[in-house]
């Protein structure tokens, strides 16, 4: 069970609060109702390398759906060096003392704007970050624009241990439910991660004229992006209709659901 502690500094608008919790809000993870795993400070026996003199509030991302990874972002200085906000990931997986694995990795100052969608595997990460996080251009001839909305995927499986990351595209600031801190974001992920369906305003393939919203898919294996709502191939009237109008993904609520009325 994953669980958020409100810090001091959130109890100062809340005078029903009582008792002394910590410095910041922080991320902890009850294992077998026996232990309480601290995942955003985690002491040497998890992290060897992790800085925790300096404490800054810690905001869950998500987790895989077993629960053995667990990502987070935080503008502590978590490995010496980090600046601005970071993305984090706890795999319990992981050896002693290496519990704790930087995603957005790739610039000091890498200003990390959200998670877009965390595969069910816990595999593959799709998040948002102002900096620019990788080198040379992606297979549609995009490459991340610094102070730009970009969007990356950082894969960890057998292929890549140590982590592999890759650019997607420089969304639009007309996107930013894409990576809402609220999960009714307008994204879709395989559960191996392979594949992610989102929607855009940006022009993000060769030949997109459209300035309304579309939905593209990326196959993260191929390092391709395509046009998903492009109209059939070959057919004139359909790509005009898909350029003139907007093309959106329904969005999945898991909030205010009523259960179903029986007989």
């Amino acid at each position: 069970m994953l669980f958020r502690s409100q810090g001091e500094e959130g109890k100062h608008c809340n005078p029903a609060s009582k008792g002394t919790g910590p410095a910041v809000s922080e991320l902890y993870a009850r294992l077998d109702q026996s232990e309480t795993v601290v995942i955003s400070e985690p002491p040497p026996s998890q992290c060897l390398e992790c800085n925790t003199a300096v404490k800054a509030a810690a905001e869950f991302q998500g987790a895989s759906e077993d629960g053995s990874k667990v990502f987070f972002l935080t503008e502590q200085e978590l490995f010496y060096g980090d600046t601005t906000k970071n993305l984090y990931e706890y795999d319990f997986d992981n050896p002693a003392g290496h519990k704790i694995v930087r995603v957005s990795v790739g610039s000091p100052t890498p200003e990390v704007l959200g998670v877009a969608r965390v595969s069910e595997d816990g595999s593959h990460v799709y998040f948002v970050a102002k900096g620019v996080l990788t080198e040379g251009k992606n297979a549609e001839g995009g490459e991340p624009v610094n102070g730009g909305d970009n969007l990356y995927v950082f894969e960890r499986d057998a292929a890549h241990q140590g982590g592999r990351l890759a650019f997607v595209a420089t969304l639009s600031e007309a996107d930013n439910e894409d990576w809402n801190a609220v999960d009714t974001r307008p994204v879709q992920a395989t559960p191996e991660g392979r594949f992610l369906v989102f929607q855009s305003a940006a022009d993000l393939t060769p030949g997109d004229t459209s300035s309304e919203q579309q939905v593209f898919e990326y196959d993260a294996l191929e390092q391709k992006l395509v046009r998903a709502s492009a109209g059939q191939a070959g057919y004139a009237s359909g790509s005009a209709n898909a350029n003139a109008h907007g093309s959106v993904i329904p969005i999945q609520r898991y909030t205010n659901v009523q259960p179903p009325t029986t007989a």
